[in-house]
């Protein structure tokens, strides 16, 4: 045997394996949570057992902190192809259809129970009309209940006047809210909003525990608002036309670990915000409760803002309606 005939079958393996990495599809995933929580741990060793479940065909680079911007720009990144996936939250995707928010309606789901029995009624139809969209998503995460947190204590609606509240950009929902308590809220970029804590631009913010303590705002928190004011969700959506670029093997091998991925992080979040809380409530931030008056003022125009939504046909009415039923199952 001579050298060539045992270098043969080296070569090309060799040749193999660069030209797969070279023909290699990138997907780019882009996530506001910075590094070290669930969320990009999670999304790093996803990426990780795709590269090997597809032998390096498809290579996952994961952007986190947002330093690819805010959702709305990343939407926008990924329009335009320089993105193909990220993590967004409910209230980005109600520009894209406002009735994928409709779990996260202003204290309409206010229990861990009308939550879970809320997203079964209709997690599969919200992923549906996402898939319309032209977005893969790979289930609902939750991002837990939303409270007031800030430097000045709420009771009530009433002290809603005396606070400078922070607003996610582009939160047509946030927005409506706020000024039906006769409130202006100063929209922020995620990344900006401690330092918007720190300089006094806001002195409050609309959190759950866990965004609180990840993101340091808890540095310039004294109160929270017992009372959820709302359920948040988030999804990690694909586009469909760069899973369309993948084999069927592979694009089935991208969406099955991801969404057992996320599915992991989704369990895990409740346990991490009731963990979060006590951390909160341990640097002496107070928890306020809310008065029976003003938890009858927040929910009157809560339920106002929901009709109001319905009746100019932004949410669907089935939908509310299962959402509803679903809620009073539990009651």
């Amino acid at each position: 045997m001579n050298r060539f005939s045992i270098l043969a079958p080296l070569l090309a393996l060799a040749l193999a394996l660069l030209g797969g990495t070279a023909g290699a599809e990138t997907l780019k995933i882009a996530t506001l949570a910075p590094d070290g929580t669930t969320v990009t741990t999670s999304l790093r060793e996803g990426a990780k057992e795709v590269e090997i479940a597809t032998q390096g065909r498809v290579q996952v680079k994961i952007y986190a902190g947002g330093v690819m911007g805010s959702d709305a720009q990343v939407m926008r990144k990924m329009r335009a192809g320089q993105l193909q996936a990220a993590t967004l939250s409910a209230g980005s995707l109600e520009q894209m259809d406002f009735s994928f928010g409709i779990i996260g309606m202003p204290m309409l789901v206010t229990t861990p129970a009308q939550a879970d029995a809320a997203r079964a009624a209709v997690e599969p139809e919200l992923l549906r009309r996402m898939k319309a969209k032209g977005l893969d998503c790979t289930g609902l995460i939750e991002v837990g209940f939303i409270h007031v947190m800030g430097a000045v204590p709420v009771h009530g609606p009433a002290d809603m006047t005396r606070i400078k509240p922070w607003l996610p950009e582009g939160s047509q929902l946030g927005q409506d809210a706020f000024s039906a308590f006769g409130v202006t809220p100063i929209p922020l970029p995620l990344p900006d909003v401690l330092t918007g804590l720190q300089t006094g631009v806001i002195d409050t913010v609309v959190s759950s525990p866990v965004a609180a303590l990840a993101l340091q705002w808890f540095t310039r928190i004294k109160h929270i608002m017992d009372e959820p004011l709302l359920y948040s969700y988030s999804t990690l959506a694909f586009q469909d036309r760069a899973l369309a670029k993948l084999s069927d093997a592979d694009r089935k091998t991208v969406m099955d670990i991801f969404t057992r991925r996320m599915s992991e992080v989704d369990k895990s979040v409740r346990l991490e915000n009731d963990s979060a809380l006590q951390a909160l409530l341990a640097q002496g931030i107070t928890l306020e409760p809310v008065t029976p008056e003003g938890h009858a003022r927040f929910k009157a125009v809560a339920d106002e803002l929901v009709e109001r939504y319905r009746d100019e046909g932004k949410l669907d009415p089935a939908l509310l309606e299962k959402v509803r039923a679903a809620i009073r199952a539990v009651n």
